[in-house]
Parts: structure tokens; C-alpha cells; sequence
């Protein structure tokens, strides 16, 4: 049964997949505008000093790039759980030939218009590659693989993103000090009867500083992303473990699949430009250490 305006060549298992693509998307794209505003938020908290004076609104403006960044955030997770669902149901469908019950099919179908579906079948056909490199037909031992390599390709992505965030913290945290000691040595220079008020100015715009590092979330962030990573790591371990095993159950690979979904579910979106700056990479470590170590 294929949905209303799409060719009637397309797969299920295409289908599905395209739907997920478009919502991980849209669910990035209201990810990346809540950050953007939110950092736009705490810049203005920052300068609020010198607009103040200028834009007597400045606290209506703040609240509403605030609640804006809010719900944009709320947004993007509503998206993102949609998305996580079509994704276990292509998961399933793809390693163990489950199909996709009609009514999650037609809720997905609700959230995602004919045109984006078309164009991401276009974009997955246009890259010629399939998502995953096992070979075997539809079974425990392709869930097995597929799982495997997508905890693997998780582990890294969210790794690299686990070093990002902290870098940015530390990179923040560096800034604010050398700031403080950078400012603080004028005041020591000034007379006594302006030092207390103007170190008092710099204590308040370095904490300003320090409050807008933690305000973003970058550490909530690296750590949400470490857990994700190792969770991720632990499931191609299993992985890996169950592939050594001579008759492989279906209710094992299934247990396997939907454990490394709950680790998904949990983890923080990955912006696209990570992967694209790291694909390359990685794709040569998969097929180089990955798949060559595990060829007989």
C-alpha cells in the first residue's frame, strides 16, 4: 500500500526511510534556530549595559527570544520522538522484516508532506550507497550487523561532539579569566576612591560571561553526548558478541535493536556538519579496521 502522490515503485522499507530522513531534518533545522536564538539572547544579556540606555525594551525582547527558543526546543523533541519511531519501525523492518503497522504508517505520513518525501527518495537514490554494508537477507544476523554499524558510526559522532562541547566550555571558561585579568589591571592602576566600583564592574561583566557559557547548556550538552557515546559503544560491543554466536535468536537481535534505540532516544541531536566533516573519516576506519578485522 503505497501513500497518495508518490511512485508506486518505491518500497516500504524506502518509504519509511525517506519519512525518517525528513523529520531527523526538520527536527535539526527547529534545533539548530532554538540554540541560534537563544545565543542571541545571551549576547544581548551581555551587552544589556550598553543597549539598555538605547532599546528601553530590551527585557520584553529578551523574554520573547526566550520563550521562542522554548518552544522551538519543544518543537524539535516532539519532531525528534516522531522520528525515533519511524526510525525503530525501519530498523525492525529492514533486520527482521517486521512491517510497519498501517496505523504508524499513516501517523507518519500526517507529519510529512508528499514533496519532501519525493525529495528525500531522490537524495537517498542520488547517493547510490545503501545504509548499511551487511549482505544478508532479512534475519537476526542482518539486525545483528546493521546494529553493529550504526552504534559504531554513533559512537564516533557522538564522541566528537562529547570534545566539541567541552572545548567550547573551555574556550568560554579561558576567555572570562583572561578578561578578568586582562581589565583587572587597569583598576589596580586606578585611584583608590574608583577601585572597589571599578572592580566591581569587572567582577559583573565576567560573571556575566561565566553565566552565559553555563546558560547555553554546552555542559549539559558534552555530557548528554558522553553518555550517548558510551551507551553506543556498548551496544556494538554486544553486537559484535552476539555475531560470534553460531545460531543467532531473533528475540536476541531484537533485544539488541531496541536497547541501542533507548540510547538513542536519549542522546542530543547531531548537527549534520559533523557528519559531513567527519564521513570521509570515518567511512575509511569502518571498511579499513571494522569490516577488515571482521572478515574471515
Amino acid at each position: 500500500m503505497h501513500d497518495r502522490g508518490l511512485p508506486v515503485t518505491t518500497t516500504p522499507l524506502e518509504l519509511e526511510s525517506a519519512k525518517r530522513d525528513v523529520l531527523f531534518q526538520r527536527a535539526k533545522q527547529q534545533f539548530a534556530r532554538a540554540n541560534f536564538i537563544r545565543l542571541i539572547a545571551v549576547a544581548m544579556s551581555i551587552g544589556s549595559p550598553i543597549l539598555w540606555p538605547r532599546f528601553s525594551y530590551l527585557p520584553l525582547a529578551l523574554l520573547f527570544l526566550t520563550f521562542l527558543a522554548e518552544w522551538l526546543n519543544y518543537a524539535s523533541d516532539s519532531t525528534r520522538s516522531n522520528a525515533e519511531k519511524v526510525a525503530r519501525a525501519v530498523d525492525f523492518l529492514d533486520g527482521l522484516d517486521w512491517p510497519v503497522d498501517d496505523r504508524q504508517r499513516l501517523a507518519s505520513s500526517a507529519l510529512v508532506r508528499d514533496a519532501a518525501i519525493s525529495r528525500a527518495l531522490e537524495a537517498r537514490r542520488r547517493r547510490g550507497t545503501p545504509f548499511f554494508d551487511s549482505a544478508a537477507m532479512a534475519s537476526p544476523l542482518r539486525t545483528v550487523e546493521n546494529t553493529r554499524q550504526s552504534a559504531w558510526y554513533t559512537m564516533q559522532l557522538a564522541g566528537s561532539m562529547r570534545k566539541l562541547m567541552w572545548f567550547l566550555v573551555g574556550t568560554g571558561l579561558t576567555i572570562a579569566v583572561i578578561y578578568y585579568f586582562a581589565a583587572l589591571d587597569p583598576v589596580l592602576r586606578a585611584p583608590a576612591t574608583s577601585v572597589v566600583e571599578a572592580h566591581a564592574a569587572v567582577l559583573k561583566t565576567t560573571s556575566a560571561l561565566i553565566t552565559a557559557i553555563l546558560s547555553l547548556g554546552l555542559i549539559r550538552l558534552a555530557v548528554a553526548y558522553g553518555k550517548a557515546a558510551d551507551g553506543a559503544k556498548q551496544s556494538f560491543e554486544a553486537a559484535v558478541a552476539l555475531m560470534k554466536q553460531p545460531r543467532l535468536k531473533e528475540q536476541q537481535a531484537a533485544l539488541l535493536l531496541s536497547n541501542y534505540h533507548m540510547i538513542r532516544a536519549g542522546m542530543p541531536l547531531i548537527p549534520d556538519f559533523i557528519w559531513k566533516v567527519k564521513e570521509g573519516e570515518l567511512n575509511a576506519t569502518w571498511q579499513r579496521e571494522i569490516i577488515s578485522s571482521s572478515t574471515p
